[in-house]
């Protein structure tokens, strides 16, 4: 089994957004193949999933939520992971 997945980010309007691209599969390199068999029977199998995309993502920042959604713990620390929306 073989493929190819490629990705590029990029930060613009200083570090308030990220651009990013990816691509699943440009070179249509997503295949299996196996040969089995004994001395009576040989089998090929192969198979090309054909699952080749595109995202663009657009990710921003918006001015004062710099450290939004980390929670506190009492003695003041950060929470190890944050909370998301609806655990508060």
């Amino acid at each position: 089994m073989r493929g190819t997945n490629v990705s590029i980010r990029r930060k613009v309007k200083g570090d308030k957004a990220i651009v990013g691209i990816r691509f699943n599969d440009p070179f249509n390199t997503n295949r299996f193949r196996i040969l089995a068999g004994d001395d009576n029977v040989l089998q090929l199998t192969a198979r090309n999933f054909g699952a080749r995309s595109t995202w663009l993502t657009f990710q921003y920042l918006w001015p004062g939520t710099e450290g939004a959604g980390v929670a506190a713990r009492a003695d003041g620390e950060p929470a190890r992971f944050p909370l998301s929306a609806h655990s508060r």
